[in-house]
This record gives C-alpha cells, structure tokens and sequence, in this order.
C-alpha cells in the first residue's frame, strides 16, 4: 500500500482505502469511491471535508437506484475507514444519512 500523509487528500486516501481493501471487495467498490472522490474533488484535503458536503453527496444519491443501499454502504464504509485512519477529526459517516421513503 502507498504512504499516505497524516492529512491526505481526498484521492490518496480513496486509493489507500481500495488497496487495503480483499480484491473482490475493491472491484465492488471502485466505481462508488471513484464517484464519490470525483463529486467531492480528490484534491481537496480529506481534513477539509465537512459535514455538510457528506450530507449533500447523500442527498443527491437517487434511492430508485435499485444499487441506493449498497452505494451508500460503500461511502459509509470509507468514511468510517478514514476515521480509523485519523485522517477527519469527526466521524463523517454518521452525517451519511439514508433519506427515508415516504
């Protein structure tokens, strides 16, 4: 796995995460991370995200996509990762909230 600094940017830190994570795991989860990584720029340092753009990138999630759970359960899992990681001083996982269906 490639040295990750302290305070990563957002695309370090997505491919340090999709490198640790088992080969069938990573390949499910690329195209999520890529995405997420992409909306929220992976030049931006992962210390600079904040809650509300995590709350965002959840609203604009469509739950008709038959994927909506998984999806959001990828995300989920990398924020959490960068939690365990120290790389955000909160747990930006807890701002990424399934919208309820009505």
């Amino acid at each position: 796995m490639a040295d990750v600094s302290e305070n990563p940017m957002l695309g370090e830190a997505t491919g340090a995460y999709l490198a640790s994570l088992p080969a069938q795991k990573r390949a499910v989860s690329r195209q999520q991370i890529n995405k997420f990584t992409h909306w929220a720029g992976a030049e931006k340092l992962l210390s600079k995200l904040t809650p509300a753009e995590v709350e965002t990138y959840a609203q604009q999630l469509s739950v008709s996509d038959t994927d909506y759970a998984k999806k959001f359960d990828i995300v989920k899992a990398f924020l959490v990762y960068a939690k365990k990681q120290d790389w955000t001083k909160t747990n930006l996982s807890v701002h990424l909230k399934a919208k309820v269906i009505k």
